[in-house]
């Protein structure tokens, strides 16, 4: 179970489908639903792989987007999976130690990055061709709350415990999600949005793990990345907030890297250009989808083998 966990988690960073795919069946797992009046109880390892099992279900792209009723069956099976498990694991309140409340904010994160993931095509123009404004509009709400759920369940564990910031997996899901909120356009400017963004960077900023940089390149880059998103969000509300006939404060201009260049390196991007770069993604022409993509690219360490 463990090769499979590991297996999925890596597939979901780097894009590709799991290679323990045909490892992994359904009779391997404790049963959902409950007994009685009371959930089967399921344990976090025991959720977690389930969380597995239904990541790789998902996870094969298709040859087209998938219609609403798939991201619904998608939705379906993660609250299953939620309901099923043990009372501290459902709810906060009923957490009897440090360790119990670990693992309700570590199910949380990893559940509402999972759903995020498998239901990333809502994000694109192209993802939506084939269901109605209403089903698109239901689905991509449901989208943002996992978005917003995973990155403030690391900002809870981190206030508990540094374990959060040491732990790949952790760094990967919440940093990601947080971006992704600064690219759509729906959260890039809200107050909620902001002050995520500002206690992530904190917490990622005091990471030991990407002070020694022995994660790859893309994840400073994702966290400059993130620096300025925050800084870009005050400067449009100070634009708001001006007053007739007063002039918002010069902001510098420099050419701007393209998601069209393939031969342009992003990791080297400098904070002042990686400010240039966010300000000017024009999303009429592409989707916070692919701004992400280009932010994340050359996810493999310098030497890696993987």
């Amino acid at each position: 179970m463990a090769i499979v966990w590991q297996d999925t988690l890596l597939s979901m960073a780097f894009g590709r489908n799991p290679s323990s795919h045909e490892m992994y069946h359904e009779t391997d797992l404790p049963p959902l639903g409950r007994h009685g009046s009371e959930p089967v109880g399921l344990t976090y390892r025991q959720a977690m792989n389930w969380i597995c099992h239904a990541s790789m279900k998902y996870f094969v792209v298709p040859a087209s987007p998938p219609e609403s009723a798939i991201y619904n069956d998608i939705f379906r099976t993660f609250a299953e999976i939620q309901a099923s498990c043990a009372k501290h694991m459902r709810e906060r309140s009923e957490c009897q130690s440090l360790l119990e409340v670990q693992e309700h904010y570590s199910f949380i994160l990893h559940r509402n990055f999972g759903i995020s993931y498998l239901c990333r095509p809502i994000l694109s123009r192209q993802g939506r061709q084939k269901m109605n404004q209403q089903d698109a509009s239901d689905i991509l709400s449901r989208v943002l709350d996992a978005l917003k759920q995973s990155a403030t369940a690391f900002i809870s564990l981190r206030s508990i415990s540094n374990y959060s910031t040491r732990s790949w997996a952790f760094l990967h899901n919440s940093l990601c999600s947080a971006l992704m909120l600064g690219f759509i356009e729906q959260t890039k400017g809200l107050e909620e949005t902001k002050d995520i963004q500002t206690q992530l960077i904190a917490s990622l900023e005091a990471s030991q793990e990407l002070k020694r940089r022995s994660l790859s390149n893309a994840y400073p880059k994702a966290l400059c990345a993130l620096k300025a998103q925050r800084k870009l969000a005050d400067e449009s509300n100070l634009t708001k907030t001006t007053g007739p006939g007063e002039a918002a404060p010069e902001t510098l201009s420099a050419p701007s890297p393209s998601i069209e260049n393939a031969n342009f390196k992003a990791t080297y991007l400098s904070s002042f250009d990686m400010d240039e770069w966010v300000r000017s993604v024009d999303f009429g022409s592409y989707s916070p989808l692919e701004a992400y993509d280009f932010i994340m690219s050359d996810q493999f360490a310098p030497g890696s083998l993987f």
